[in-house]
């Protein structure tokens, strides 16, 4: 639970132009792929729910070695998430996609997501709230990308 509370409150993260925080994904292939912080707050904990381990990302390259790293992957700091991690990743989003249930598994997740956002205080205008539609698209572009295998979260 600590991970999702950190995943969370990462994903209201706004910038100094008023756009949430986006997880912009790249792999040494050359492929990029950018997430919003709620939609990736979504991916992160449907896979959860259907699996998935995380493994803990590698501590970003520019961190001096000296501060501590948590192997989150809720932040857009520059961590890698390693070449097994990430096709586990995958594999459990595939798992989610292909599955019967996954409409109600969507809505489950956007609204422990919502209701936890709103617990801390950030209230949600009803045309901004998230919809399980709103991730069909988004499926077959991630599993690519995460089938791909090692990963960089800016």
């Amino acid at each position: 639970m600590a991970q999702l509370d950190r995943v969370l409150a990462s994903a209201q993260n706004t910038g100094m132009d008023g756009t949430t925080m986006a997880m912009d994904l790249s792999n040494k292939s050359g492929a990029t792929l950018r997430v919003s912080g709620l939609h990736w707050a979504v991916f992160l904990t449907l896979a959860q729910a259907y699996g998935w381990k995380p493994a803990g990302t590698n501590r970003p390259q520019h961190l001096p070695p000296t501060e501590e790293w948590s192997g989150r992957y809720d932040s857009n700091d520059g961590q890698t998430v390693a070449d097994g991690d990430a096709k586990l990743l995958a594999q459990a989003l595939h798992g989610a996609a292909v599955s019967k249930e996954i409409n109600v598994a969507l809505a489950d997740v956007i609204r422990l997501i919502e209701r936890q956002i709103e617990a801390a205080g950030t209230r949600i205008p009803d045309p901004m709230r998230m919809k399980p539609e709103d991730f069909h698209q988004g499926f077959s572009p991630l599993l690519l990308f995460l089938y791909q295998g090692e990963f960089v979260i800016d």
